[in-house]
């Protein structure tokens, strides 16, 4: 067989493998973006950040990127309250509650920094209505118990919170 023929077809066949291949990357991840979007949009923000996660994030969507992870974090402890309290874990649930508010007070200025004040906000809300009506806890008081530094003296407040809702 001729050599020709043979290195023509192979190098034909290896740029039509990386086309497919470059082609199948960039449909890939407009539809993880895209997907990722619309989850963002319905203040779905644990989700839309899982779509992104593991993706290769392109300099023009990193600002979205960023968005998501911030909101997603904080608003990951307001969906682990509620499966704390399906399961009946109410001092993992007020804990959760209390790490969510303390997030969004702690990350105050990357909010700003994103633009996402307003969705900061809206979760702080809804995690510290939650507070005062499962626990009879209002932010201020969050914000003391998150502040605890020391593990033991954390977890006391927890209790105390606890028995003071007759939850214990």
């Amino acid at each position: 067989m001729p050599k020709k023929p043979v290195i023509l077809i192979a190098v034909l066949a290896i740029s039509i493998f990386a086309l497919i291949q470059l082609g199948s990357s960039a449909v890939g991840y407009s539809v993880f973006k895209g997907e990722a979007q619309d989850s963002y949009k319905q203040g779905d923000y644990v989700t839309a950040y899982a779509k992104l996660e593991g993706a290769k994030i392109k300099s023009a969507d990193e600002d979205f990127y960023n968005r998501t992870a911030l909101l997603a974090a904080i608003q990951e402890e307001y969906d682990s309250y509620q499966s704390m309290m399906q399961i009946g874990k109410t001092e993992m649930a007020l804990d959760c509650l209390i790490r969510g508010v303390g997030r969004c007070d702690n990350h105050a200025e990357k909010a700003e920094e994103y633009g996402v004040t307003a969705e900061v906000d809206e979760l702080k809300n809804q995690m510290t209505q939650t507070l005062t009506d499962t626990f009879g806890v209002d932010e201020q008081q969050a914000l003391e118990v998150y502040g605890q530094r020391d593990r033991t003296d954390y977890t006391l407040e927890l209790k105390k919170i606890l028995k003071a809702s007759g939850m214990e």
